[in-house]
């Protein structure tokens, strides 16, 4: 930090209240404030304001009275970065000056060129107009680098009258995406409207669903383990080649699941649930277990349902059977109804010692 100057007037001509700061710097050969080249100014008086501004532009031009993007002309302001997917729509337009270290960046490929704030401030941080693909990844082109590559799609540029507007996004597959789960390797490369990238991600094709609504009597779970299979708002006809989720629906297809077991799958790509879903009637709970305390006083019971493996047990010799939650979870837990532990395996010869 340089000295307080007793010398009361800035050195620098342009100004614009050289004898009017609250304080007054006196430059000399240590001043490094901002990791600047103060070396041309040295011996030199700097009030406040020019202090401050030569410490973060490594200039005295450029104060806070000029104000660059005033200048810009309306129909000027256009950003001339190539890449920019908005150039016409920016609250904010900047004009590249001649040695301009904003940023510490180097200016000199934009200078006298206009840039939007999007693209000034990205170039300012980061110093290149490449966009982060790990924070955006596939990120929207611009308007004339949009056309999909889609040949089915019906919303491409240049396809029907009724298609919609060419504002619409659309995205470039990066290599390695992995959006959705699904495998994008055979479009790297390609250009998606928004519509196609959805559906691509969503189901791991590009392909439109012609499936048609089905009948009122086929609107049923066909999941044997699902507990309301009549009762849900959608129903979901699994489709050969199906890949939604990036999981293997190949076991399951030509079934018809509900909302509830479609998610479970889809999450999971099971359709056993981690815990069996209380019995609902009122007749049936009661526990099966001779040795319960209290058989028809528990606030949950459960169906040991076919092929069950929860925590590791083997429930085969009470498939069938309806358990209260403490018996239920006495069995989880340690494998018997009577809270009794399998005996340890025996120690190795020399256990003892």
């Amino acid at each position: 930090m340089p000295e307080a100057s007793s010398a009361k007037k800035c050195w620098y001509a342009h100004c614009v209240s050289p004898e009017q700061s609250r304080r007054f710097y006196l430059i000399d050969s240590h001043t490094k404030a901002g990791k600047k080249d103060w070396s041309s100014l040295a011996g030199k008086t700097l009030c406040h304001s020019c202090y401050t501004r030569y410490g973060s532009l490594g200039s005295l031009e450029g104060g806070k009275k000029v104000r660059r993007s005033a200048t810009i002309p309306e129909a000027d302001k256009q950003c001339s970065q190539p890449g920019c997917t908005r150039p016409d729509r920016s609250n904010k337009f900047y004009r590249v000056e001649k040695g301009k270290t904003t940023g510490e960046q180097d200016w000199s490929a934009f200078e006298g060129k206009i840039l939007c704030k999007a693209c000034y401030e990205r170039y300012k941080r980061r110093g290149t107009m490449d966009r982060d693909r790990q924070r955006c990844p596939n990120a929207p082109l611009a308007t004339a680098s949009s056309k999909c590559s889609n040949s089915q799609c019906q919303l491409k540029v240049g396809g029907p009258p009724d298609a919609k507007p060419a504002q619409m996004k659309h995205f470039v597959i990066e290599a390695g995406t992995k959006a959705g789960g699904q495998d994008w390797s055979p479009l790297e490369g390609k250009v998606l409207c928004n519509d196609c990238y959805v559906r691509f991600k969503n189901r791991g094709t590009l392909d439109v669903s012609k499936t048609e609504p089905l009948k009122s009597e086929n609107r049923r779970c066909t999941y044997a383990g699902c507990q309301r299979p009549d009762q849900s708002t959608k129903f979901h006809p699994i489709d050969e080649g199906m890949r939604t989720g990036g999981q293997d629906w190949s076991s399951i297809k030509g079934s018809v699941l509900c909302q509830a077991c479609y998610n479970r799958f889809l999450k999971k790509g099971s359709l056993e649930r981690v815990n069996p879903a209380p019995l609902p009637a009122a007749d049936s709970r009661r526990c099966s277990y001779s040795g319960c305390g209290k058989p028809d006083k528990c606030s949950k019971y459960f169906l040991v349902e076919e092929g069950s493996t929860l925590g590791g047990q083997d429930w085969a010799p009470l498939e069938g059977s309806v358990l209260c939650k403490v018996c239920y979870n006495r069995f989880k837990t340690t494998g018997a109804l009577d809270g009794s532990r399998p005996n340890p395996p025996p120690k190795p010869d020399g256990g003892d010692k």
